[in-house]
């Protein structure tokens, strides 16, 4: 974005379409946020998602978020079978969570020691 100009993205409404809902749904935005950004009513998300999904809002929305969930997890899954520890805990706080339709944040541990080059050494080259 250029700072210097006299456009903004709030010139074009955003176009509301199955990826964009589903994009905006697997971030965490809440419904309420979903409407400000599409600028459309409750009412009118109702139909188009009739009209797109055969399904009611809360619907479309519990399902994708769900879906959503499922990937995250697999993902974090994958991780900590690597061995990340970090993963492993998030899966853990995620899974036994109990947030009734919220958002789990992410927290990110800073205080990580880096690694040396001597950590990257075999014990049998000491």
């Amino acid at each position: 974005m250029i700072i210097d100009g006299n456009t903004s993205i709030l010139d074009s409404r955003i176009q509301l379409n199955k990826t964009r809902l589903e994009g905006y749904i697997s971030v965490g935005m809440k419904k309420s946020e979903i409407l400000t950004a599409f600028n459309v009513t409750t009412e009118e998300m109702e139909e188009w998602c009739l009209a797109n999904y055969n399904m009611n809002y809360n619907t479309v929305f519990e399902v994708v978020r769900q879906i959503a969930r499922g990937e995250y997890l697999d993902c974090l899954k994958d991780l900590g079978v690597k061995g990340n520890p970090t993963a492993l805990s998030i899966v853990d706080r995620f899974v036994n969570s109990d947030d009734n339709g919220g958002n789990t944040g992410m927290v990110f541990n800073v205080n990580v020691r880096t690694e040396s080059s001597d950590d990257k050494k075999c014990s049998s080259e000491s």
